[in-house]
């Protein structure tokens, strides 16, 4: 008995089955899913890295509007002088908006560079890159924002361990507003619902939440910063 092609059980021959097959998978392959949000980067300076931080320096804003003198001060520890060459990497850390530290900053004195990280969730958080670009600092600054976003997406993550190598190596770490906030021992993450002062003292255990172990400064211990704590129209924060 003479043979005959293999035939699928669709009714169609082998061949022609094995290339539909073929141009489905190539058509899965180039589907892309929905890209998920990443770390927006904004540089402006050199880009070659320098590496002199002299000794661990806090610079805490109470929000509002900026005190350059004190960002230049903790500049200016981390450099350990206050009229040299000395030049450090500055790196702003944020949960939200853009570039407005980069001009500024890069303006002050001993400053080589500035980078902005916009870092919006726990994956840009744990991002190899991310993490060896703060390692590199000398200088980290916190803007302000939510505290619960920084709490949320930086504790237990890559990042945390870089931010804690710059404090280790002795650079300067500064932040205003929610940006200080989380530097504390105690910190008021602000994650549940926003509490004014009457509803705080009529029942203290509903709705106030504290993260206790983001970066564990030892200069921090015992401590909570409030950057609000006289304004009565910021419930979120009294």
């Amino acid at each position: 008995m003479g043979s005959r092609p293999f035939q699928s059980t669709s009714g169609l021959p082998c061949a022609k089955v094995i290339k539909l097959v073929a141009i489905v998978l190539m058509c899965l392959s180039l589907w892309v899913a929905p890209a998920s949000a990443k770390v927006i980067r904004y540089f402006d300076g050199n880009s070659t890295d320098v590496n002199v931080p002299a000794g661990i320096a806090f610079d805490l804003g109470g929000g509002g509007a900026d005190v350059d003198e004190a960002i230049q001060w903790m500049i200016n520890q981390a450099r350990g002088c206050t009229d040299c060459s000395a030049q450090v990497d500055v790196v702003v850390i944020r949960s939200s908006g853009s570039a407005g530290y980069n001009e500024p900053i890069l303006a002050m004195n001993g400053v080589d560079s500035v980078e902005t990280l916009v870092i919006g969730s726990r994956d840009d958080a744990n991002s190899p890159d991310v993490a060896d670009t703060i390692r590199q600092a000398e200088v980290l600054f916190f803007a302000g924002g939510d505290q619960c976003d920084y709490t949320r997406n930086f504790n237990h993550t890559a990042i945390e361990d870089a931010i804690k190598s710059v404090g280790a190596k002795g650079g300067g770490i500064g932040g205003t507003s929610a940006g200080a906030m989380i530097q504390s021992e105690f910190i008021y993450n602000a994650c549940s619902d926003a509490v004014d002062s009457e509803y705080a003292l009529d029942d203290p255990y509903e709705d106030i939440l504290f993260s206790y172990d983001l970066f564990n400064w030892s200069l921090m211990k015992g401590t909570v910063i409030d950057t609000a704590s006289k304004n009565l129209d910021k419930p979120t924060h009294q």
